[in-house]
């Protein structure tokens, strides 16, 4: 008899390539796998959640994700995209959140039975450096002096006391752009006082300012259920 083929979920955004080549490595392992552009909702995909008495149902245009029993679903980088023209600017910040609310409840609900990697909860507070550390030290691991903060003055002498240059990296990475040439993306990199040349502009938002650490190696260790990748 020919072996079960495991049926995973990958909710992901196009142009992710490291799930192209996962995917494909899976296939090649006997799997069914199927991948979910996420980015659709709202502009090209229509979702609804509905409640009937003690019932409840998934339906999404675009995808047949609601009612296939999936196994696995790796939950990669799901993720909604407002096209501009639909909103009037104003309109955009009340719109982005109601999306926010929809997809988080429909991902919570979607493939109940299924094994998460990671689960829902756990993968948002992943992405939240904080609650990353806030975690890391309740279970016991030493981490590096750090600072969370917007205070120019607060960044100054965390510096001075680290000998002029600490690490700055941060909340959350990302890339923008101001005009068609010019693309933006932050990168962690030392930073010394002499850096901090305007406080009042740069430290108008948040970031995180770190003592260094020297490095002999580095691990990046994946943990899947019980085992260790």
């Amino acid at each position: 008899l020919e072996p079960m083929k495991h049926r995973i979920l990958i909710l992901t955004a196009p142009g992710d390539v490291h799930v192209y080549a996962v995917a494909e490595s899976l296939r090649r392992k006997n799997a069914e796998v199927t991948l979910w552009h996420t980015p659709d909702f709202p502009a090209h995909s229509l979702e609804t959640i509905e409640f009937e008495g003690a019932q409840r149902s998934l339906s999404i245009s675009t995808h047949k994700s609601a009612n296939v029993d999936y196994q696995v679903v790796w939950h990669r980088r799901p993720a909604f995209s407002l096209e501009p023209i639909d909103f009037h600017p104003a309109d955009t910040k009340f719109a982005e959140r109601q999306c926010q609310i929809f997809r988080d409840a429909l991902f919570k609900m979607l493939c109940i039975p299924a094994f998460w990697v990671n689960p829902r909860g756990a993968a948002v507070g992943s992405n939240n450096q904080i609650i990353q550390h806030l975690r890391a030290q309740s279970v016991g691991f030493r981490t590096p002096h750090t600072i969370y903060t917007n205070d120019p003055q607060r960044v100054r002498r965390f510096i001075q006391s680290k000998g002029g240059a600490v690490v700055f990296k941060p909340l959350v990475g990302m890339q923008w752009q101001s005009d068609e040439q010019t693309a933006w993306v932050p990168f962690t990199r030392k930073v010394t006082i002499d850096d901090i040349d305007d406080p009042d502009t740069e430290m108008s938002i948040p970031g995180i300012f770190q003592e260094e650490v020297p490095k002999q190696y580095e691990l990046r260790v994946t943990m899947i259920g019980q085992c260790s990748f």
